[in-house]
């Protein structure tokens, strides 16, 4: 039997008991993936990060599947390991998906990411409105495919309201988002000044999940605005987790901002909320 020892976190919450639940989980050597799945579904939380502190290596996953990318778990590991090794400045970490840093500054952690290649999805508006429990109208421009770890699918919305009011169906949707080798993920926004309500939903055919926080899902977006001709600086902030109804509502507020180079940032408040050991 094993012990690891786990730090949990909320990550982009505006206060310490919102934004979306993040466990970071010690394991200076990787056990195997069933072991490291087996753990996750244990935690039960939206990511948990195995983190190698030494050697900066991520593994991460959902209680369901791995994930090659996550920018809460980046966000996540750094906290960690500032608050192991009492770190400043900026910290590389090595996930499937390649390396991502990250930086504490004015009380949030931040992450670069590369601005994904976005193409058009191709999808019948009709059909991918109707699977959102939309209509046609609700849709401001045509979907698009956009790389930032994970292929999203990015749904702009002409209305707040709209996006509020979306009723996704699990089957339809999966049908209509499928991308090979990850679970489909949908995310539709509206854009109202520098302010973006934004939902985020991944499905399986068979169950809907809605997101209370993604990091890559707004990098997506700085990606979208940068090929659709918006010029930087931009800045804004994304607010994600109105429609979730839980016992506690744990509001999401993600800031993505994008300078003159073009460089596309996400940051946010990251609590530690907690930690102990897990024997396995």
């Amino acid at each position: 039997m094993n012990q690891y020892r786990f730090h949990q976190f909320n990550v982009f919450g505006e206060r310490r008991g919102s934004g979306s639940a993040v466990v970071v989980c010690e394991t200076p050597e990787f056990p195997d993936p069933r072991t490291l799945q087996a753990l996750a579904h244990q935690f039960h939380v939206p990511r948990t990060v195995f983190l190698d502190p030494k050697r900066r290596r991520l593994r991460i996953y959902t209680p369901q599947y791995e994930q090659p990318y996550s920018a809460q778990a980046v966000l996540a590991a750094a906290a960690t390991c500032a608050s192991l090794g009492g770190e400043a400045g900026s910290q590389a970490f090595y996930a499937p998906h390649g390396e991502a840093r990250a930086w504490n500054t004015d009380e949030q952690w931040w992450l670069e990411t590369h601005a994904g290649a976005v193409r058009p999805a191709g999808l019948n508006r009709i059909e991918i409105a109707a699977s959102l429990g939309l209509t046609e109208s609700d849709l401001a421009s045509e979907p698009c495919f956009v790389d930032a770890g994970l292929d999203i699918l990015l749904i702009e919305i002409r209305s707040r309201q709209a996006v509020l009011q979306a009723a996704p169906h699990a089957q339809r949707l999966a049908q209509q988002v499928q991308v090979a080798g990850q679970i489909p993920i949908a995310a539709i926004w509206c854009r109202d000044g520098e302010l973006v309500t934004l939902r985020v939903f991944s499905s399986d055919q068979f169950n809907l999940y809605e997101e209370f926080g993604s990091g890559s899902v707004a990098a997506a977006i700085g990606a979208w605005l940068l090929t659709h001709g918006s010029r930087p600086p931009i800045t804004l902030k994304l607010e994600q987790g109105h429609t979730i109804h839980r016992l506690v509502t744990r509001l999401s507020v993600t800031h993505l901002r994008i300078d003159d180079a073009r460089r596309v940032q996400v940051g946010g408040k990251v609590w530690r909320i907690g930690g102990g050991e897990i024997e396995w």
